[in-house]
């Protein structure tokens, strides 16, 4: 049986295909000069937008933020391995010029190259016209252009004007919008895969710890109960400097990623179901989509299960380990998982809250990862090619200790 952590990437490219309301949205794409793709996640707009880029000519430029730039790169590999592709340059040469907002910035030169089309991902932040963002690519020329976005409406109608303006043709009959609901060929669950990068502090901070690690696991023999430990020092270091201080409230690149994505599905009528090892992650995550506006109920070892129950308009449910067990929240049908513990059957417990009977939409998996730590190494190793699975290690007695260096060095 197929594991929900069997991912694409183990597939041959000839054994992926597209869905056939994807090939329309391509033809869609395709026969326009600008057009909008605003579809719920997990429903493939990397994939629409890489098999457009495949079927028009000329240089493609694709801006996005500096996090999805390993994702798309991917997905690239995955879907279209035989298309070049440059990263933060440009270059006339290859078929896919890959840059982030901030490099477009810093490094804008006007009529540098005619692009065959242009590809905005996360375009809700152009939904100011008059940032400088926005205004460099109206001005950038090319044949075609295409937005991507969940929430093409985050506060006025305004954002959806602002995105149109960069495409230069009006929304009506240049916008399509598809929702999770609507698809009942989906897969039972969809994995996505959200990057984000360690801040300047939390990278010297990480290293130290890791140098240590290393030196330590390279012996022949060694406590398992203390690597697991700074092993989990490094796993909050990805989440974010403020937990590394026992803060609730801050801040970092990951929790930025998890609010993003979160008030994406909220904005689209979903519900989602975030989890964490890690309770001031959780409480951190949660400070900031209150402050804006999202309805929250949390569930961790803190909160009472029945109080957090009873919060019936929620739109998102933050929980700890206590919410891996014994609660019925079909009512969401995202579940996003800021980090991973070591246990896969604990993940398949989380997807088990939103994938229960009465559950009417696929459910959307999301794994938040900080690409070239232990996090990427974790989900590889004991998820991506299922070396361990249903193994309990939370007190490390059984961690095999070949595993943990495989962990700690990168080794596969």
């Amino acid at each position: 049986m197929k594991s929900l952590f069997d991912f694409d990437a183990e597939r041959s490219p000839r054994q992926l295909r597209l869905y056939g309301w994807q090939e329309d949205d391509v033809q869609f794409v395709v026969r326009r000069d600008g057009a909008l793709v605003a579809h719920d996640m997990g429903l493939g707009k990397t994939l629409i937008a890489l098999k457009t880029i495949e079927r028009v000519r000329g240089p493609a430029l694709v801006v996005l933020p500096k996090s999805m730039i390993g994702q798309w790169v991917k997905q690239l590999k995955l879907w279209t391995p035989h298309l070049t592709y440059s990263i933060r340059e440009f270059d006339r040469s290859v078929d896919v010029n890959i840059v982030n907002y901030e490099f477009l910035l810093r490094k804008f030169q006007p009529f540098i190259i005619p692009w065959g089309i242009i590809v905005v991902d996360e375009a809700q932040r152009i939904k100011n016209r008059e940032t400088k963002i926005a205004r460099i690519l109206r001005f950038l020329g090319s044949s075609r252009r295409l937005a991507l976005t969940g929430t093409p409406i985050e506060n006025s109608e305004d954002d959806l004007k602002s995105i149109m303006e960069f495409l230069n043709v009006p929304a009506e009959g240049n916008m399509i919008r598809r929702r999770t609901s609507d698809y009942l060929d989906l897969p039972a669950v969809v994995v996505e895969r959200v990057e984000s990068n360690l801040d300047s502090v939390a990278v010297k901070i990480y290293k130290e710890i890791l140098s240590g690690l290393v030196h330590e696991v390279l012996g022949e023999t060694f406590e398992v109960t203390n690597v697991l430990a700074k092993l989990t020092y490094l796993r909050q270091c990805c989440n974010g400097i403020p937990t590394l201080k026992g803060e609730n409230r801050g801040t970092s690149p990951k929790c930025v990623e998890v609010v993003r994505v979160a008030m994406e599905i909220v904005a689209a009528g979903n519900k989602a179901i975030i989890f964490s090892e890690f309770r001031r992650m959780a409480e951190m995550v949660s400070e900031n989509l209150r402050e804006r506006g999202v309805r929250i109920a949390m569930l961790t070892g803190v909160t009472k299960d029945h109080e957090a129950e009873k919060e019936s308009d929620w739109d998102v449910m933050i929980c700890t380990k206590t919410g891996e067990l014994g609660h019925d929240l079909q009512r969401a049908n995202y579940v996003l998982n800021i980090d991973l513990p070591y246990n896969p059957a604990r993940v398949m417990q989380r997807i088990g809250r939103a994938q229960r009977n009465g559950q009417t939409k696929s459910v959307v998996v999301v794994n938040f990862v900080v690409p070239g730590t232990v996090e990427e190494r974790i989900l590889e190793i004991l998820y991506e090619k299922r070396q361990v699975w249903y193994r309990e290690i939370d007190t490390g007695i059984s961690m095999n200790r070949d595993l943990i260096r495989q962990i700690v060095q990168g080794e596969t």
